[in-house]
């Protein structure tokens, strides 16, 4: 640990304009981690084809991230969802890439959790596919250019969503304020916010004009399906912290597709 948190100090003499990042494969020991690099991030990859379909351990794993980091305005959570197959490294052809919108859903689960950044992680595999047996190279074979042309294309379609998001993204997360019905297994929600106006007195036109600026605030809830199931997903929204009394809550209900994911305002007014 001492030779890590000295090479972070080392990188930040050297580099003091761009954020120093680490990663680590182990979540409930991120804790202990904290102290070597500004942002951080935990890879787990739960896609194993049909064999294993349920995303919810990149949740879990998000989780331990982000709460370890809780309260640190120095630290920020950069998620690794899984952009590759498993078959690439072990050869067995039912580890297939995910699909679309399960690496979506991954990806938007760790988003919901809070974390800010995403880091797609894929190494290589984008461009490779599972190999015959007597190939000299196993788990090496390229793919064809019309798989690599498609692969490529989900995720600059996807970029370009999270990038339109990225105003929302960046505001603080209020998860606290949210509350998922228990019938709603494999779904993960999150709901980012703009900071809640601060206490002070105005009058004239500048108390029209912040009046004007509250009545269009609004939350964003996102609620992901992690499962290769359909869900419903229903729950509540305190506002009344972040509207200072104004509003007390609202309830949602809301059908998710397999791997779904449902991105929707809550307004503050």
């Amino acid at each position: 640990m001492p030779q890590m948190r000295a090479r972070h100090e080392l990188i930040k003499k050297l580099d003091p304009a761009h954020v120093s990042y680490s990663v680590l494969d182990q979540a409930p020991q991120i804790e202990e981690y904290v102290g070597i690099s500004e942002a951080l991030g935990v890879d787990v990859y739960p896609w194993h084809g049909s064999l294993s379909d349920n995303l919810t351990q990149s949740y879990a794993a998000f989780d331990f991230l982000l709460t370890s980091i809780k309260g640190r305005e120095d630290r920020v959570g950069i998620c690794v969802p899984q952009y590759f197959g498993w078959q690439n490294y072990d050869g067995n052809p039912a580890y297939t890439l995910p699909p679309a919108a399960a690496m979506r859903a991954m990806a938007f689960g760790g988003i919901a959790r809070g974390c800010k950044g995403l880091l797609l992680y894929s190494y290589y595999d984008l461009f490779q596919t599972t190999s015959p047996e007597d190939a000299p190279y196993q788990n090496r074979t390229r793919a064809s250019a019309e798989v690599i042309a498609a692969r490529l294309l989900e995720l600059q379609l996807f970029g370009r969503e999270v990038r339109a998001l990225e105003p929302i993204l960046l505001q603080d997360s209020y998860n606290g304020h949210l509350k998922l019905g228990a019938h709603a297994e494999g779904v993960v929600g999150g709901l980012r916010c703009p900071p809640p106006p601060a206490a002070k007195a105005v009058s004239g036109a500048a108390e029209e004009a912040e009046e004007a600026e509250q009545a269009e605030a609004e939350c964003t809830l996102f609620l992901v399906n992690l499962t290769p199931e359909p869900q419903r997903a229903q729950g509540r929204v305190d506002l009344s912290a972040l509207t200072a009394g104004r509003r007390d809550g609202t309830s949602f209900a809301q059908f998710l597709a397999p791997y779904g994911v449902a991105i929707t305002g809550v307004s503050l007014a």
